[in-house]
């Protein structure tokens, strides 16, 4: 008996959105829940920011599930409402927290925010099968 390698056809049907939105949306409650159960205090960009990030999850969950949340206008103007909120905290000097090391900064923009963004350019501006579904449903007669 020999041990045949698999194709690799089953991996093209794994939905790796899901397995994203999921993890994003678990690192964000642990945060949140560190956050509230630290009681830290934080600049109210910093609370737009995290209530922004959180929001948009909802991209990286409607693109996994193939779902339209809101309208595809909605997430094109969001899209880029998240980086500059980001950006801005990184910026303007926020409330005194203990410094963040390099090293771990660099493993969050990794492993959360570039798939983060990835995913909602994606859902924003390149999924017109979720965004047309109803157009084709209409002129086909099936509503």
């Amino acid at each position: 008996m020999f041990f045949v390698l698999p194709s690799g056809n089953y991996l093209k049907r794994i939905n790796w959105w899901l397995i994203i939105a999921a993890l994003i949306s678990l690192l964000y409650y642990w945060g949140v829940n560190e956050l509230v159960a630290t009681q830290r205090l934080c600049t109210p960009l910093e609370l737009i920011d995290a209530v922004a990030y959180g929001f948009g999850i909802l991209s990286i969950w409607g693109l996994s599930l193939r779902r339209r949340v809101f309208y595809q206008s909605f997430w094109r103007i969001f899209f880029f409402v998240v980086p500059a909120t980001a950006l801005l905290t990184w910026i303007v000097p926020g409330s005194p927290h203990p410094p963040v090391l390099l090293f771990w900064k660099i493993v969050n923009v990794g492993l959360t925010y570039i798939p983060y963004c990835t995913g909602m350019f994606i859902y924003a501006f390149r999924s017109k099968k979720i965004w047309d579904s109803d157009r084709e449903e209409v002129l086909n007669g099936s509503l």
